[in-house]
Formats: C-alpha cells, structure tokens, sequence
C-alpha cells in the first residue's frame, strides 16, 4: 500500500491510501501541480464536513477534500481538484473547468460526475462510479467493481485494468467513446446502448467480456486470452475481436471474432442466424455455428468447423492449411471452400435427419476467389443430382470411380470416387455407409467464375 499526500487547508496535510505503488506514484505526480498552487496560496483548499454545501472558496482557484462520506452536492466553477479520503459513499459533482485532478483512496466508494473538458481521476480499492458528462477523461482504477457511463460527444479512458470489474453503459441511451486497457485478470460488462461500441486492448492477462443489452465492444488482443459471452437472442450488441498471441473463447457469439495464435481457440455462435464469422488462429481450433447463415475460417494448423446444431444450416465452411474436419448439418444446404495445400475431411451431411435434401456447394477456391492448385478434399454423402462441386472456368475434372475391393482402390472395401483437377486438386468422394455405385457424375460439376 503507498500514500498519496494532499496539501490541505492551512498547510495541513491530508493522506490518501492506495494499494498499488504504481497507481499511488502516478496520483502523487497528478496532485504535486495543484500542491505547489496551493502551497502558494493561489489555490484554496475546501473541506467538507459531512452535512450542508462545500464552503466558497475565497481565492481564484480551488480544491475539495472530502473526510466525511456522504452526499457533497457540486463544486465551485473554479475547483481543480478533489481528494476524498472518506470511507463508505459519496457522491460529487464537478465543476465545469477546463481541468480537474481527483484521487480518491481505497475503501471510499465516490460516484463523480466530471464535467471538465480534461479530467484525471484515480479511483483506489473500491466499488465506485465515472459519469463523464463532458469532455475527456482519463481513470485509472484499482481492484474493485467501477461504473462507468459515457455521455455522446464525450471520451473516457480506463488504465491500466489489473484486477477488477468494469461496467459500461450509455448516458440516456446513448454512449460516448470508452477505451478500456486491460493488462491482467479483468471482467468487463457492456451494458445499455450499442450506438458507440467499447474499445478494449486486453494487452496482457485474462479478459472476460460480456455482452448485456445491447453493449458492444471492439477488442484487441495482445497476449492476453479473452473470453466472450454473448446475448443468446439478438438484442442488438455486437463484439469484433481481433486475437493476439493468446487464445479466444466465445460463447453465444455476435458479431466477428478471430483467434488468437496461441491455438486451441474455442468458438460457438449464438443460434441467431448470420449472427457471426468465426476465425481460426492457431493449431486445435474449435468453431461451430450453432445457427445458420454463420461463416467459419479454418486458421493456421488443425482445425474443426461444425454445424451440427439443430437448426444451423447454410453455413459458409473456409478450409485452411493444415488439416480441417468440417462437419456440415442436416440436410445440407451449406458452402465449402477449399483452399491452399490443407487437407479437408468434409462430412456433407447427416443421413439420418429427415427431410428434403437441400444442395451442398463445394468449390476449389481459396479466399481470394483463386483456383486452389494443391488441396486435398475428402468427402462424404454427396448427393448427385443435388450437390455440386463448382471449378474454375479453365478447370478440368477427371472422374474416377472404384468399386468397393477394386485393385489400386484408394478407398479400400468402401468404394468411391476420385476427381483430379487440372489445377492439382484432387477430391475423393465417399458414402460413410458404404457406397453401391459412383458418388459424383459430370453434371454434378460446374465451371464457373469461383
């Protein structure tokens, strides 16, 4: 625990606990610009005592100390500085000033309004709350649970978040910019309105981000692994995360999220349809659509894409360099892409889901639109007559079909059937339960523009 001293009324000084060094060096360093002002009788430092308003100052500047918790009301226009040392609540306003410093100490829970067009306000161990109503604010945090509401036109910035919780949430129904900079284990909630999503840079540690209402946020992971969960029904909050050097988890999914290389990424949509694109970053990813209409990116390594949920369906399925495992979803009615020198083992469909077939799309193409030159693609429950495998415009496909026990067969006692591409793909087509006849016919093949 460190100590932030405030040059009070009288040359009195007034001690300020908080736990970490680093904040408490930061707040001293805030404070010794309105200590030197005041020690040079330009600022006239105001204490509060426990009832009534804050008495005038009689100088051209002042500042407030607070001793005693409760409600302070608002600070004289020429205030610049607040300092509460006051275990328990208090609730301050601020004045409208082109500038103000506020430390307030571990244990003093303080709901401060700032209206200053530039503030800076160090909150130590304690359950407390920022109203920026106006202009920039910078707040720096300790552990505890903070508050923090942004009116539209105004910015805060919460650094550095390395234990504690964070709420954000718009000013009558609508948000400022918030910018939250994580750099260990941290949980931040985005609640109320989306119209200006949070931006958080989880540089280091563990996030967990949670979406409430309609609260949306922009994440930039460092090294850090970052949690998402999402709303289960579509109430209008989004999340775009970008992975770093960690691993990604979300859960009920809405909006964009790329994992991190670290690998090992985990990642569910919500059953929302086209409610997410889904990436992979690294080696062991998981993604799955739990709806329809979602698109899932294999990453660098080995990765499942699935859509085996009840009631997904039309997905887009990107394939990636390394070995890919896709598991498509009833009936069909989804999109592969094939792309680079991966290998893909794609189960098409789910043979014992009833209904009306719907047509699989497989197409040799990388995610720029190019002819892949070199993947290998397995697989199963083509149906011909309403799959259909798209080339290139210049492609050419040779078929092969082999009997089940044909020699040179590479399908062994299943049977299958082969399809080179001119490019340097090469397809195998399959029946899990065990095939009769030829999988895939030349009019199952198209050439197109891919």
């Amino acid at each position: 625990m460190a100590d932030v001293t405030v040059l009070g009324a009288g040359g009195a000084t007034v001690t300020i606990s908080l736990s970490s060094t680093q904040n408490a060096i930061n707040a001293q360093t805030a404070v010794n610009f309105v200590n030197n002002l005041t020690g040079l009788g330009i600022v006239d430092q105001r204490t509060w005592s426990g009832s009534g308003t804050l008495p005038a100052p009689t100088k051209v500047l002042a500042g407030a100390i607070v001793s005693t918790p409760g409600d302070v009301g608002g600070l004289w226009a020429q205030s610049i500085s607040l300092a509460v040392n006051a275990p328990g609540d208090s609730t301050v306003i601020g004045s409208q000033n082109s500038n103000i410093t506020v430390v307030s100490g571990d244990g003093s829970n303080l709901t401060f309004g700032n209206q200053a067009q530039d503030g800076t306000v160090f909150f130590g161990d304690s359950d407390s709350r920022l109203v920026n109503f106006a202009g920039k604010a910078d707040l720096t945090v300790g552990k505890g649970a903070y508050i923090l509401q942004t009116q539209e036109g105004a910015s805060t910035r919460v650094q550095p978040v390395v234990n504690a919780t964070i709420v954000t949430s718009d000013f009558g129904g609508k948000s400022g910019a918030n910018v939250i900079d994580v750099n260990g284990k941290a949980t931040v909630f985005a609640a109320g309105s989306s119209t200006v999503a949070a931006t958080i840079n989880a540089t280091a540690g563990e996030l967990l981000f949670v979406n409430l209402n309609k609260g949306s946020a922009f994440i930039q992971g460092g090294t850090a692994n970052v949690t998402v969960v999402g709303n289960a029904t579509d109430m209008g909050g989004r999340a775009t995360v970008f992975g770093g050097g960690g691993r990604i988890t979300v859960s009920n999914g809405q909006g964009e999220f790329r994992g991190g290389t670290a690998g090992g990424n985990v990642m569910f949509t919500s059953t929302v349809a086209g409610s997410a694109t889904l990436i992979g970053g690294g080696n062991g990813d998981q993604l799955y659509s739990m709806g329809s209409g979602n698109l899932l990116i294999a990453g660098a390594g080995n990765s499942t894409l699935s859509g085996r949920n009840a009631g997904a369906g039309a997905n887009t399925f990107f394939t990636g360099s390394g070995e890919t495992t896709v598991f498509g979803a009833g009936q069909g009615g989804n999109t592969y892409l094939f792309s680079g020198l991966g290998v893909a083992q794609v189960d098409g469909r789910d043979e014992t889901a009833m209904g009306k077939a719907s047509q699989n799309t497989y197409i040799n193409s990388d995610t720029d639109g190019n002819a892949s030159i070199g993947s290998s693609v397995f697989i199963g429950d083509f149906l011909t007559g309403v799959d259909k495998l798209l080339l290139g415009l210049s492609e050419k496909a040779a078929i092969t079909y082999f009997a089940p026990d044909a020699i040179s067969s590479p399908f062994g006692a299943t049977g299958g059937t082969q399809v080179l591409v001119s490019s340097g793909a090469q397809f195998f087509f399959y029946d899990k339960v065990g095939s009769l006849g030829q999988d895939i016919f030349q009019n199952d093949i198209i050439n197109t523009k891919v």
